[in-house]
């Protein structure tokens, strides 16, 4: 029997050694409490090759994201991606999953965090499962593993009793490497990004300065703004700041009427380009007998990684550039040149005193190129109510976020599958009471509006949206989701 033992013994013994030598070299970190952050901070920061997380949450608040620990490993995983690492990102998607839903795929929990990546580049997606993704695990140039119970929040970080491990292993690394590339995924919302191979560069001081797009908005200058504006984008398709400028293309840009015959048209687009060039002096115009004008840009700013903002080639090939107001045009450059400077891009906050202000231009103005983008569902805006105080100044800003530019034939497409699933007609009505709520042109609201009427009727529909529609157009409750909410209510 002893001698039995005695063989139970070495064998467990040979056993457990011959599976924990790998591990044995291993060198690990305990990490508890608050020491989580300073600890992935570093981590992050000295990455070269690859980092990978997969995270129940990663939590940034939209009403207010002011010194959130989270930020700043958001903001690692960005620097990382920026310095070359291959970064990618797998989250929780706090909501049912639908394959065939076309609203893009955004977390109500994740969702700051994934469209910061995202805008910046990285591979995000989520989990496309009916059941949680709840590990939370780093993966550092595949041999640092960081694996324990801090999620990405604030309380993770700052309040809650978490433990966490940090593991250098490149085999523990490789495992927890091979149980991620298995899960199944979807891509997260958003293919905008701050890529400029297929953006324009904007002196950000064009919109800012009084005296260049603040005075043509005055003056209804479209003209001038549309011809700048044009002409950069000549500029960055040539890669160089001085071009040769084709005076047919420019007319057919400009939208210049032909009826009165080329000449009139070709001297309506040089008399603009005088203007830009002595009014303005955005330009040096060079002329000589039988060769194109050569124009070159004279406000190139002196810091070119940050004296920028970006227009996407879609502004002019769908239609954008010369189907918009100038006022609604300037709202959405303001939006462009917002987004990369908040805490959250792409999503930016401001008053609209505080843009009028900065872009020497009315608030009415401001208003009306946010509203109007708003109902082109070409911008999201985040209102909330005020506070339970006298003072509606001390009201928190609204926050905003671009959409995607659709061309005209996905929305067309768009349109048409929504009246597959609810009838023309629905849609039309749905559409009808969506504009009421200065919502014109979002599926969303359509989608959910036409599911109301066959649920509820058109009559209970039509006139619980009659009395959202009477609030004022800036109150958060002026919105189709309260409409559902009494439609509910009631019944």
């Amino acid at each position: 029997m002893r001698r039995i033992i005695s063989m139970f013994l070495v064998l467990v013994t040979v056993t457990v050694g011959a599976v924990a030598e790998p591990e044995a070299q291993a060198r690990v970190l305990d990490i508890d409490g608050t020491n989580y952050l300073s600890i992935v901070h570093r981590e992050l920061g000295a990455a070269t090759g690859s980092v990978v997380v997969t995270m129940f949450q990663m939590r940034i608040p939209e009403t207010g994201a002011h010194g959130n620990p989270v930020l700043v490993l958001v903001n690692d995983l960005i620097a990382a991606h920026r310095r070359g690492a291959d970064v990618k990102v797998i989250l929780d998607l706090n909501r049912q999953y639908d394959p065939a839903s076309e609203e893009p795929v955004r977390d109500r929990v994740n969702g700051v965090a994934a469209d910061m990546l995202s805008f910046a580049g990285v591979d995000v997606s989520y989990y496309a499962s009916p059941h949680y993704l709840h590990q939370k695990l780093v993966v550092i140039d595949e041999t640092t593993v960081i694996v324990g119970s801090h999620n990405w929040t604030y309380s993770g970080m700052r309040r809650n009793l978490e433990t966490s491990s940090l593991i250098r292993s490149r085999e523990h690394a490789q495992a927890k490497l091979a149980n991620t590339a298995r899960i199944k995924t979807v891509p997260a919302t958003s293919p905008r990004t701050t890529a400029v191979d297929r953006a324009v560069p904007i002196p950000i001081s064009f919109l800012v300065q009084p005296d260049l797009a603040p005075a043509m908005l005055t003056a209804n200058d479209g003209r001038a703004f549309d011809t700048y504006l044009l002409l950069r984008r000549y500029a960055a398709e040539a890669k160089q700041c001085s071009v040769s400028v084709d005076m047919q293309r420019l007319v057919t840009d400009l939208a210049i009427s032909r009826d009165k015959g080329w000449d009139s048209a070709r001297r309506q687009a040089m008399r603009t380009l005088h203007n830009l060039a002595r009014n303005y002096g955005l330009i040096d115009l060079e002329l000589a007998r039988r060769v194109p004008p050569k124009v070159a840009l004279l406000d190139d700013p002196p810091e070119p990684e940050t004296g920028f903002f970006h227009v996407p080639m879609e502004f002019w090939t769908y239609g954008l550039a010369t189907n918009l107001k100038q006022v609604v045009k300037f709202g959405y450059l303001i939006c462009l040149n917002e987004e990369t400077q908040g805490l959250t891009p792409p999503l930016w906050r401001r008053t609209l005193v505080d843009l009028a202000d900065r872009y020497s231009t009315t608030i009415d103005s401001v208003g009306t190129g946010m509203n109007t983008l708003q109902k082109l569902d070409v911008l999201t805006i985040l209102r909330y109510p005020p506070p339970h105080i006298t003072d509606y100044a001390r009201r928190p800003p609204n926050k905003y976020r671009l959409k995607p530019l659709l061309s005209p034939e996905a929305r067309a497409a768009r349109w048409r599958r929504l009246e597959e699933k609810h009838t023309p007609s629905r849609i039309e009505q749905a559409r009808t009471l969506a504009a009421s709520l200065s919502y014109d042109h979002s599926f969303t609201a359509a989608d959910q509006l036409a599911g109301a009427i066959t649920t509820y009727g058109y009559q209970a529909v039509s006139n619980t949206t009659a009395q959202v529609a009477t609030k004022h157009p800036g109150n958060p409750r002026r919105h189709p989701s309260i409409v559902l909410e009494r439609l509910d209510l009631a019944r």
